[in-house]
């Protein structure tokens, strides 16, 4: 509501709303990164049955739901209906997060379970874009990036931070002062984040994605409070 009443339509104090949203999108992105840092490949393991079991109940519980309540309130295809829910269906993890870490129930079990459903949204993301493009068909127009250019970018983000970021951040931390730490923390969060933005993801998982690559890391807390 704040948004639409500063945009360009009411008060015009933001008369360009998408460069202000690329702005704000930096937080969101240091945000996930932050939760990254949190989160090991093992703790992750161990939330397997989470993610899978509880965050894809709770989309397509949810979309099923919102896509029925539609089909009974309006005249439109079963398919709009279904792409409409899955999109109603997805939360703001930076917002739900801040809502948790508020009232203190992060690292709680009833934490856990919540940040598992918006972990699964996330990894959603890409096949509903998938379904989305389907169901618009070749008259949309576009070019877009094939999923396994997505899958391949993590892939590579992942080998290439076990093999290069531990020893890069030694040499920052050895000869530099901490300003290059902190020069160095946003050239990791911001220049991976760019990259998985060209390969068809969004910046948030690439942020996200090199926080758990820097999860088991020694500078872990120093990076955590560089970007704070």
């Amino acid at each position: 509501v704040g948004g639409a009443v500063i945009g360009p339509y009411v008060l015009n104090f933001v008369d360009d709303p998408e460069s202000t949203l690329h702005f704000a999108e930096i937080g969101v992105v240091l945000l996930l990164f932050i939760i990254g840092l949190e989160l090991s490949p093992e703790k992750l393991w161990r939330m397997r049955d989470l993610i899978l079991v509880l965050g894809s109940a709770q989309l397509l519980g949810s979309t099923v739901l919102i896509c029925l309540v539609i089909l009974a309130l309006f005249s439109i295809g079963p398919m709009l209906a279904f792409i409409i829910g899955l999109a109603l269906a997805l939360s703001s993890t930076a917002f739900a997060i801040q809502l948790m870490a508020d009232y203190r129930i992060l690292n709680t079990p009833l934490g856990n379970k919540g940040f598992a459903m918006l972990l699964m949204q996330d990894l959603a993301v890409i096949p509903i874009l998938l379904v989305v493009e389907a169901a618009a068909g070749p008259a949309a127009g576009g070019e877009s990036t094939p999923w396994w250019v997505g899958a391949g970018a993590i892939a590579g983000v992942l080998i290439a931070g076990r093999l290069f970021l531990n020893p890069l951040l030694k040499i920052v931390a050895n000869y530099g002062s901490n300003e290059i730490m902190t020069a160095a923390a946003l050239l990791i969060v911001l220049g991976i984040g760019m990259l998985m933005q060209e390969a068809g993801l969004s910046m948030g998982m690439g942020a996200f994605t090199a926080g758990i690559m820097l999860a088991n890391s020694s500078f872990r807390h120093q990076l955590q409070v560089e970007v704070e």
